[in-house]
């Protein structure tokens, strides 16, 4: 005799939705018949083990899909087996494909980017090298900086005149200040013009900041051109980094995850 499994009421009663009279009267019906034993149990793995991919919802779905297909539920078994071979393959499917797109893409997102590459030690380096702890005349600048006070660093700094000696220190330490403010275009005012002068003590650092405003600032056909200049230049010290941050920008996790 043919018998078309209820797939609703193996999913309820798997999820402990049925009333306890029909959930004694169904557990009954699968001490008595071991094919739906094994439905039973292959659904468990299914609902139980793939819930949180939203596998019970797609179930639903196709359960409806095999109720207007009535051709297709003619055997004994077969329609559930087919049902549960979908299902299965179905809901693997999804799990590796929602993982893969997640491991992909949550890795090249402009925040993920920038928070890997940026690093403000070298404003901690020019810190300590310009004179920490002693009577540094940007000292009160460099104090507010290291408790994170970067409104009152950018305000100290923004003072020190275009004359002064330590004009090109004070707009090193502003591109940091602003960026850890989050004034991305702000930082961008100041890095990009020492990133494109002549100062070594700050040229090559300045240059990798300017990429990661430009990230941030939304602007990528800029940061991807700072990079090259980066890349093509041997003797830069971010040549390496450069090239893998180029290659994120450039992968096909980025181009579809936007």
């Amino acid at each position: 005799m043919n018998q078309d499994y209820d797939i609703e009421k193996i999913e309820a009663f798997i999820l402990e939705e049925m009333q306890p009279d029909e959930r004694a009267a169904f557990q009954q019906e699968i001490n008595n018949d071991e094919t739906l034993r094994e439905e039973v149990s292959a659904f468990r793995q299914i609902l139980t083990g793939f819930e949180g991919a939203k596998v019970k919802n797609m179930t639903r779905q196709w359960e409806s899909e095999f109720k207007t297909n009535k051709q297709q539920r003619t055997a004994t078994v077969r329609p559930i087996n087919m049902f549960r071979r979908r299902a299965i393959a179905a809901a693997v499917a999804l799990l590796v494909l929602a993982t893969g797109w997640w491991v992909g893409t949550s890795g090249v997102t402009d925040d993920a980017l920038y928070a890997t590459h940026y690093s403000d030690d070298s404003a901690y380096e020019n810190i300590k090298s310009g004179g920490e702890g002693t009577a540094s005349p940007l000292q009160q600048g460099y104090d507010a900086y290291k408790n994170g006070d970067y409104e009152a660093a950018i305000q100290f700094f923004t003072g020190v005149a275009m004359d002064d000696e330590y004009y090109n220190t004070a707009q090193f330490m502003l591109g940091h200040a602003k960026m850890q403010k989050g004034d991305f275009d702000g930082a961008l005012g100041h890095v990009s013009v020492l990133g494109a002068g002549d100062d070594i003590r700050y040229r090559d650092e300045a240059q990798w900041m300017t990429v990661l405003c430009f990230l941030k600032s939304g602007d990528e056909k800029g940061a991807k051109a700072t990079l090259n200049s980066i890349i093509s230049d041997d003797r830069n010290p971010n040549q390496k980094r450069g090239k893998e941050l180029y290659n994120s920008l450039t992968s096909i996790w980025r181009q579809v995850s936007f």
